[in-house]
């Protein structure tokens, strides 16, 4: 059986990352998942935790065409994101 043709939403910061999956034909969500991280996990233990969620939990249940990543710019506003938390990403 072919896997569902998706896009995949992508919300990164260093606590969590939020995935969004969306049908490719009309953009509805299929799943959200957050990936949550220890805080004393460094940046090389969160990759290794994000590789085997989108191994597992992604790709191997859907097609992904098509990847977004929310803006940079958006997260400077109030409540968001740092720029030194930018640069680590």
């Amino acid at each position: 059986m072919a896997k569902q043709k998706c896009c995949l939403g992508l919300d990164i910061s260093t606590s969590v990352i939020g995935l969004a999956i969306l049908d490719d034909k009309d953009c509805k969500i299929v799943e959200l998942i957050p990936v949550k991280f220890d805080k004393d996990k460094d940046v090389w233990e969160k990759s290794s935790v994000f590789e085997s969620v989108l191994k597992t939990q992604i790709l191997a249940k859907y097609d992904i065409v098509k990847v977004a990543i929310e803006e940079p710019l958006k997260a400077f506003q109030s409540g968001g994101s740092s720029a030194q938390t930018l640069i680590l990403l």
